[in-house]
């Protein structure tokens, strides 16, 4: 997808809908981890993954592979769903 100025997700603009980002923050590769500045899932920084117009954010301590299966996140999307915010 990338991350320069001329990349798919960065000429989208602002998010226009409710949407709500969930980051991880665990890595199981600390090499990769190491290569990403600042906090990271080791794939992706925790400041990368917030979207110009989103409604909330949340950072969850899992890694980039497996953060979609955690009990913990599929919950919180759930309660984004039904609520429009993340349960703190």
């Amino acid at each position: 997808m990338g991350t320069d100025k001329s990349s798919v997700p960065n000429r989208l603009g602002p998010v226009k809908f409710s949407v709500g980002v969930i980051a991880g923050n665990k890595t199981v590769n600390p090499v990769l981890s190491w290569l990403i500045p600042g906090v990271n899932d080791g794939k992706v920084s925790v400041n990368r993954a917030k979207v110009i117009g989103m409604k909330d954010f949340i950072v969850m301590p899992y890694s980039h592979a497996f953060i979609m299966r955690q009990e913990a996140v599929i919950e919180q999307v759930v309660h984004f769903i039904q609520q429009g915010y993340f349960a703190r």
